[in-house]
């Protein structure tokens, strides 16, 4: 696990919103997006690396449009997050948790859990 200094220091950030279909119709899922910060603490060039979204009401049956829906939120929640000034990092990796239960374990809205790499991960997106 990378040192904390390592780690961007939010400065600016809002939640990712839980779609309301796929909230209404019991949809959990999961989004990885990896992006750069730039000098000025902006996020850019954000990139969806993979998602998914199943619902445990529905037989745990995949749905892409409703993972769209998580990728377009969470994507939309970092383009407007920003980052301490001067720091500029590559290739930083979060991972975003959308599902239900109790807060202890991540439910009631969302979970967010973010990991920094550096240099390792590929700009080209989804393979």
């Amino acid at each position: 696990q990378p040192a904390k200094e390592n780690y961007p220091v939010r400065i600016k950030y809002k939640n990712p919103i839980y779609p309301k279909n796929p909230y209404q119709m019991g949809y959990e899922g999961w989004v990885i997006v990896i992006f750069d910060i730039n000098n000025e603490g902006i996020p850019v060039d954000i990139t969806v690396l993979a998602s998914d979204a199943t619902s445990n009401t529905r037989g745990l049956a995949r749905n892409e449009s409703i993972a769209g829906q998580f990728e377009k939120s969470v994507v939309r929640s970092y383009s407007k997050a920003r980052y301490e000034a001067g720091k500029p990092i590559d290739r930083y990796r979060a991972i975003v948790r959308f599902g239900f239960g109790p807060p202890s374990e991540g439910g009631s809205f969302l979970r967010m859990q973010a990991i920094i790499t550096r240099g390792n991960l590929p700009r080209s997106g989804r393979n």
